[in-house]
């Protein structure tokens, strides 16, 4: 790595020494040496389909004091944010007022003595082994059983972290022949369960992030050196994914858990050579470091994908001034056509126009001949960075990914067109409802509502406020309250043919020595009316007992009869066909008069189902004007919960489910769910949510596979017009 950007070298200390975390420092998350631009680091570092879509997201550390050991007679402390705090790293950091303002620079410790005085590899077992929650793993166990190996095969003396990967080899091929704490006398090691320590070795140590990062910084001291340095906050991870690339891969035929790491262990043992992405890696930092700038070329050579270097980082840390002329011109192309992406929402930009763009201006930079713009541009197009079209004598500089969508939507814009030729969109709305009364106030916003329900694309745009949110939602609700009108007009229409079919049906008292005829039972209601039952009123004079009805909340009838007095639950099986009541030996015994209490109940005749009687205290005592005044509130507040959250059907919940508004932002997207009463979620969300349904779940439906995108054909869209 160059010196550092030589504007940076008289305001800031450069610290360089082994890395201690103190003990007697209670560290914490602090805001004091924050950055404000700190937040543009944090990356999001996922394998693409090759390694079955892992997705790994990187956060910030906690800000840290440390302590830093120059010399053995001289420590310096300094405070910020430390990816790795272990004791077996030199680091190198640049601090102002012992805060640290750049990246820390990370190498393993190379003197083998220190390594072997301080037993640094014991150290850095435990520190693995310490992140292990399985408790059946005997962590003491297995670094006993590595001492001991390293003792018995006289690896103690050569032991150090630039060759602890050729050790460890060797370690498990030998181990499962013969546990290595059976060859030391037990007194040495303690009483630990002799077994095969090589799997959670394999496991535990050399599969884990800390593992591979320590293991490779032996082996590729310079890539771990400028990785840290130009990724600080995700590098670990990336070393993590390159060693696991090959050997640590789950496998196709090893299902169960123990299998798979054994099988791992076997590819290890067997690769002969290094894995070629982490030689690629290795020479992309050797060679060409500013590759890491582009996150398209480390997605096409290292098969890592969503992370990329800094501009700023970049030149901070010293790079920029051994970067060839045409991969540094690149490097400013690329930041200026990302930062208008982001901050101005263009797809690209015209060549003429990012000649004389502001933003390159601002970075202090100038590309003065053409010929060093078309050899700049070559170069990341050859690279699949941008992707440049020639429109009307003007050359269109698209980012690649930007390119890609806009030529995935173009095809799904031309699909829809061709459907609506061929399946004409057609939606009944009735536009003079008084759903549409605050819409029909303003004509474009009705205009907008016409258009929607007869072309299969319909795009919306204007200033913020003026209806455009208001236009979707409430035609969508329209339509859902049309659907729910629909379902309830099939659920009357199901019982009236019940209804009919049972008033068909012959009374029993016409055949009084035939056995009583079949009634249509509940199984054979219409599924939509097996929820609840309906009961009719009915009057027969010429009994002596008069029976009557009243309709309760739901609009049932419940009969009860004067004479006795007891309430008669009648449903529509209790009466014959002509609405009189059945026969005493089919109608229920009215309930038994208790002699100490002859007085019947008083029957309330809006509400007649008699009072349950709890069995164990038959005679409670009456209720208090404070335990009165507390059932009623909280039977109000039962049904104003009930009003306000009312339960829809299945079929419009079929309905609804197809149904999904989605919009760039939470604060958008929540907005839309909202007024229009349907479900909602931003556009990542939907899109993380298909990657995490195809990494964990893929035996299970996804949770937005019923949404029928293609049979509503509208897509609002705000954008701006020029």
């Amino acid at each position: 790595m160059a010196s550092i950007d030589p504007d940076l070298i008289g305001r800031l200390k450069k610290i360089s020494g082994i890395l201690q975390l103190p003990y007697n420092i209670n560290n914490k998350v602090g805001d004091e040496c924050s950055d404000d631009e700190d937040d543009e680091y944090e990356d999001t570092v996922y394998i693409g389909e090759g390694a079955s879509d892992r997705i790994v997201t990187s956060k910030f550390p906690k800000e840290k004091d440390v302590v830093i050991k120059v010399s053995s007679a001289k420590s310096l402390s300094c405070k910020g944010r430390f990816l790795l705090t272990q004791s077996y790293w030199h680091v190198t950091v640049w601090v102002e007022k012992k805060y640290l303002r750049l990246p820390p620079s990370y190498q393993i410790i190379k003197d083998d003595s220190l390594v072997r005085q301080q037993n640094l590899v014991t150290i850095f077992l435990s520190d693995c082994l310490s992140q292990v929650k399985d408790k059946s793993v005997d962590k003491d166990g297995l670094k006993a059983c590595f001492e001991a190996f390293c003792r018995v095969s006289h690896k103690e003396e050569s032991l150090s972290f630039f060759t602890l990967e050729e050790t460890l080899k060797e370690y498990l091929k030998l181990e499962p022949k013969q546990c290595y704490l059976d060859m030391l006398p037990q007194a040495m090691y303690g009483n630990h369960k002799r077994e095969d320590h090589s799997i959670p070795m394999m496991e535990h140590v050399i599969g884990s992030e800390l593992g591979a990062t320590v293991l490779l910084a032996g082996s590729h001291p310079l890539l771990v050196k400028t990785l840290s340095e130009l990724l600080p906050f995700s590098f670990a991870q990336i070393l993590h994914k390159l060693k696991s690339s090959s050997c640590f891969r789950p496998t196709a035929n090893a299902q169960k858990h123990g299998m798979e790491i054994v099988e791992k262990k076997k590819r290890y043992l067997a690769a002969e050579a290094e894995d070629a992405t982490v030689t690629t890696a290795n020479e992309m930092a050797t060679e060409r470091p500013w590759e890491f700038v582009f996150k398209d070329i480390i997605g096409k050579k290292l098969h890592i994908y969503g992370t990329e270097a800094k501009l700023k980082t970049y030149k901070e840390m010293g790079y920029m001034s051994k970067t060839p002329q045409t991969p540094k011109d690149a490097v400013y192309i690329y930041d200026v056509l990302k930062t208008d992406s982001s901050r101005n929402g263009n797809m690209y930009m015209g060549l003429k126009k990012l000649k004389l763009s502001n933003l390159l201006k601002k970075l202090d930079y100038s590309i003065t001949s053409d010929k060093r713009w078309s050899e700049a541009l070559t170069y990341l197009e050859n690279n699949g960075v941008i992707k440049c079209e020639v429109v009307q004598g003007d050359t269109n500089v698209f980012l690649l990914h930007n390119w890609k969508a806009e030529v995935d939507a173009t095809l799904g814009v031309e699909t829809i067109l061709k459907r609506h030729q061929t399946d004409p969109l057609q939606w009944d709305v009735d536009f003079n409802s008084p759903d549409f009364a605050h819409i029909r106030a303003d004509r474009d916003q009705i205009k907008a509502s016409h258009l929607i329900c007869c072309l299969p694309i319909t795009v919306m745009s204007g200033r913020g406020g003026c209806g455009k949110t208001t236009v979707v939602t409430t035609l969508l609700k329209h339509l859902c309250d049309q659907e729910e009108s629909k379902i309830q007009d099939q659920k009357l229409l199901d019982y009236d043919e019940w209804d009919e079919s049972l008033a068909s049906s012959p009374p029993p008292t016409q055949l009084a020595s035939s056995p009583p005829p079949t009634q249509p039972s509940l199984e054979k209601v219409p599924e939509s009316l097996a929820k609840f039952q309906v009961a009719e009123s009915g009057e027969d004079n010429s009994s002596s007992n008069q029976v009557k009805g009243t309709k309760d909340c739901l609009g049932h009838t419940r009969c009860y009869s004067q004479e006795s007095g007891a309430n008669q639950s009648l449903t529509k099986h209790q009466l014959s066909g002509d609405g009189h009541p059945l026969s005493n030996s089919q109608v229920p015994d009215p309930p038994v008069v208790d002699p100490h209490n002859p007085d019947p109940p008083v029957v309330d005749p809006h509400n007649p189902d008699p009072p349950v009687v709890d069995p164990h205290n038959p005679h409670p005592k009456p209720r208090s004007q404070k335990e009165n005044l507390q059932a009623e509130v909280v039977s109000d507040l039962i049904k104003i919960l009930n009003h306000s959250k009312p339960d829809d059907c299945s079929e419009l919940q079929e309905f609804k489910g197809q149904i999904l508004l989605t919009a760039p932002t939470g604060k958008a997207a929540r907005l839309l769910g909202c007024k229009a009463k349907l479900p909602s979620a931003t556009l990542h969300s939907v899109i993380m949510s298909w990657r995490m349904h195809l990494k964990e779940s893929r035996d299970r439906p996804w949770k937005y596979a019923n949404v029928q995108v293609q049979k509503l054909k509208t897509f609002p869209i705000s954008f701006n017009p020029s």
